[in-house]
């Protein structure tokens, strides 16, 4: 009887022991374990957080480089306020062909390097030049003076013999409606001469005969050009010239 009972609980010793590991596994089975590169063993019972991939991380983000424009630059006119004479103008410079570029709201015509040149016609007085780079905007004043005689001749005193004759000329735009010289009291209308194809100027030429019978040196004074163009007139006069 003794060894029966002896033999049964060390069979229930048996069975408690086998119970006791089979709790402890099971256990141990629900703790589970995190791992990530660059941190220890965390157990469930301790917080565990893993990396936020949208998080800024320490490797150095590359960036593309910014493009760089090259800049509008004029190279003629050369500066911003100029006078001319003459009814066009040429305008040129360089820029970036991947930015638009307008002149007062007109779009030029540039090479594949970005350079350009046009012709600008001129109205009489100032003409303004808007340039439109992206942003950028720069403009130029080109004051058209409208010139009908641009020369004439005689230019300095002169002298010549009583009943001589002598050249006038009036340097004047091809489209005057008329070029007249004065002198002594009479007026003669100058011819034009030729002149080559894209010239505004040509000469107009015409001349006078001295009066005869002065026993003195008479000084019979200047010579007047007078040339009239779209409407408008210009006179300019000469020095005196003295009849000997």
């Amino acid at each position: 009887m003794k060894k029966l009972l002896n033999r049964n609980n060390i069979f229930v010793l048996l069975i408690a022991a086998m119970l006791s590991a089979l709790i402890i596994f099971a256990v141990g089975c629900d703790k589970k374990e995190v791992y990530y590169e660059g941190s220890d063993f965390t157990s469930a019972n301790e917080s565990a957080t893993l990396p936020d991939e949208s998080l800024p991380t320490d490797q150095s983000v590359s960036s593309e480089p910014q493009e760089v424009f090259a800049p509008l630059v004029i190279t003629s006119p050369t500066k911003n306020d100029i006078s001319v004479s003459e009814s066009t103008y040429a305008v040129a410079g360089t820029s970036d062909p991947r930015i638009p570029l307008t002149v007062n709201d007109t779009t030029i015509t540039r090479l594949e390097n970005g350079a350009f040149s046009f012709d600008a016609e001129l109205s009489p007085g100032n003409n303004t030049l808007n340039f439109k780079y992206g942003e950028e905007t720069v403009s130029y004043i080109i004051r058209y003076n409208f010139t009908i005689i641009k020369a004439y001749a005689p230019y300095e005193k002169q002298s010549y013999e009583a009943g001589s004759s002598f050249v006038v000329v009036a340097l004047a735009r091809v489209n005057c409606s008329s070029v007249t010289a004065t002198f002594n009291g009479k007026t003669i209308n100058l011819t034009r001469q030729a002149y080559k194809e894209g010239e505004e100027f040509a000469n107009y030429t015409g001349s006078f005969t001295l009066p005869t019978g002065n026993e003195n040196n008479v000084n019979l004074g200047s010579v007047k050009f007078t040339g009239t163009c779209q409407g408008a007139s210009r006179s300019y006069s000469s020095p005196a010239i003295t009849c000997l």
